[in-house]
């Protein structure tokens, strides 16, 4: 049986990997490792950078739609404008919690390791002491 240094897991001694945390079992090279979340990592940062973008062009946007319809109507004008800034509010709220929440499913893995290893630590009588 093979443990995994990891998440400390029996696994069979033909597994390259453990069943359990996916963690590789062979000593590879930290150049030739990758981050185990890597491929989320960059879509929460594009994400992020994306409602950036978002706000800072919806704003720029606002401003123009204000400026094509004021010479008709000032309450058109305004009108849109507002749309334009809720719409914009929106998907930035948008791309910003879908990025939050790739950030929660990467972290999630060792919130529930942390509540796992409490579940398995043997329990204290009341008797003893630390």
């Amino acid at each position: 049986m093979k443990i995994c240094p990891r998440c400390c897991s029996e696994n069979d001694d033909s597994h390259d990997y453990c069943d359990h945390c996916g963690d590789s079992f062979s000593e590879a090279s930290p150049f030739v490792r990758w981050p185990r979340y890597e491929a989320l990592e960059r879509l929460s940062n594009g994400y992020r950078f994306l409602s950036q973008m978002i706000l800072l062009a919806g704003g720029l946007l606002a401003v123009g739609v204000f400026l094509y319809f004021l010479g008709r109507n000032a309450l058109v004008a305004v009108f849109f404008s507002g749309g334009t800034i809720l719409g914009c509010y929106l998907l930035w709220v948008m791309l910003r919690a879908l990025s939050e929440f790739l950030k929660l499913l990467m972290n999630m893995e060792d919130h529930l390791r942390g509540i796992n290893e409490g579940l398995r630590r043997p329990r204290k009588s009341s008797g003893e002491k630390d």
